[in-house]
């Protein structure tokens, strides 16, 4: 019984050496015979064909659509809106009144003004060239004044006369003298009186007129500059963007009532990347567009490039940018303030050149160099390089139309290497990607 045990053991530990002995030699022979295949087919490599491609450079940001002629109208004063006649979409003129606030007060202030205004010319007019009715009015008072003043001076004499005989009293003599003085005074301030009245007031006096004159004018335009600010006016032509109050409700100073607008002539601001600034400049043309209008693209231009950098703080820290200005090319181009968009800024114009894709280029000993293939073998090409755009950079010598070129060349590479192409290249991956 133990022997049995014994050989039935013995023969599955031998059969167990076998099978392992028959895979490692599968193993083997598996191995050798794809070693062998590719050596006699050459080594797998991935190409892409020299080939002329359109070549520039472009750099991609976003921005924010607003419109660059915008006014803002604001309640100058705490008042409660009496009138407003415009609502978004109306177009409004330079100079036009959409809406005013309660002005009754400073209607009446501007009347009062004017009045007085009206008052004082009058005055410096008629004490600059007096009429000759005033003229005579004059001579005649003065004659009125002259005879009572000839009057109480002969009275006064008599009443000093009988004073020295002792018929009146000193209290009378007093008040003959009073009497006198006004008298005097009267026809005195007569003469002066008619001698402007014929000659006109001297140049002190219309100075003082004059001066009169101003300030009421002043007081006029202080009056009218209240009452405008109590009118809503347009300064300049465009559209009613938006109306953010009603008539009959109570604004302080301050709120914003109405904002205008020009919705043709808009432009983006955006930031650039520090790493991207240096190579924007104003005046290159901008693509742009937006996911609120997915079919079209709008054409632009950078018109301002900030001069110095700024740091946004955003929700994966700080980042160091460049404001940047896109005018947007006039015209009814759908594009509405506020609407984020996608902005590609062309920094290299377009061209059509021969080039191959980076991952083509070795770089060594100071030498750019790609792996062509020729015949079904690897040949090492030094090349001259040109501008490197994208996707593929220039080639100026090395190389021509059509041929192909190892991307991504491992070490197992060398001049003279059989290698066999794959299907699948590396211009139809890149072309995959673009897309």
């Amino acid at each position: 019984m133990e022997t049995a045990k014994l050989k039935k053991k013995y023969f599955s530990r031998k059969k167990i050496v076998l099978i392992s002995i028959v895979l490692i030699i599968a193993v083997i022979t598996t191995t050798l015979s794809i070693y062998y295949s590719h050596k006699q087919d050459g080594l797998l490599v991935q190409t892409a064909m020299a080939g002329k491609k359109p070549l520039g450079e472009s750099v991609f940001t976003t921005g924010r659509v607003q419109l660059v002629d915008r006014h803002d109208i604001y309640a100058q004063s705490s008042k409660i809106i009496k009138k407003l006649t415009v609502k978004p979409g109306d177009m409004v003129k330079k100079g036009q009144i959409i809406g005013r606030l309660e002005s009754s007060e400073e209607e009446n202030r501007l009347k009062e003004a004017e009045a007085g205004l009206a008052l004082q010319i009058a005055n410096y007019n008629k004490d600059k060239q007096p009429l000759i009715r005033e003229v005579e009015a004059w001579r005649a008072k003065l004659r009125q004044f002259e005879t009572a003043y000839s009057n109480a001076r002969k009275k006064l004499d008599r009443t000093e006369y009988l004073l020295k005989q002792n018929v009146v009293s000193i209290q009378d003599l007093e008040n003959d003298k009073k009497e006198f003085t006004a008298a005097e005074a009267e026809y005195f301030q007569a003469m002066a009186d008619l001698d402007k009245a014929e000659n006109g007031a001297t140049d002190a006096e219309l100075e003082v007129l004059q001066a009169q004159v101003e300030k009421a004018r002043a007081e006029v335009e202080t009056a009218r500059a209240s009452l405008a600010k109590c009118l809503l006016t347009v300064d300049r032509d465009g559209m009613v963007l938006t109306v953010e109050a009603e008539k009959g409700t109570l604004v302080t100073e301050g709120t914003k009532l109405v904002a205008i607008g020009d919705p043709n002539v808009s432009e983006v601001k955006a930031n650039l990347g520090e790493a991207d600034s240096g190579r924007v400049k104003p005046g290159q043309k901008v693509k742009i567009t937006a996911a609120a209008l997915p079919e079209a693209e709008f054409d632009g231009t950078v018109t301002e490039v900030a001069g110095a950098a700024v740091i946004n703080n955003k929700n994966n820290g700080q980042q160091i940018e460049v404001p940047i200005k896109v005018s947007i090319n006039p015209g009814l181009n759908g594009l509405k303030p506020g609407y984020t968009v996608d902005l590609k800024i062309i920094t290299v114009t377009e061209r059509t050149a021969l080039a191959v894709p980076y991952e083509a280029i070795i770089n060594k000993d100071g030498k750019k160099q790609v792996f062509a293939v020729r015949n079904d073998h690897a040949k090492l090409c030094t090349v001259k390089t040109g501008f490197a755009g994208e996707l593929y950079i220039e080639v100026l010598e090395g190389l021509k139309e059509g041929d192909k070129v190892i991307l991504n060349p491992g070490e197992n590479i060398t001049d003279g290497s059989q290698v066999k192409v794959t299907e699948t290249t590396a211009d139809k991956l890149k072309e995959k990607a673009r897309d």
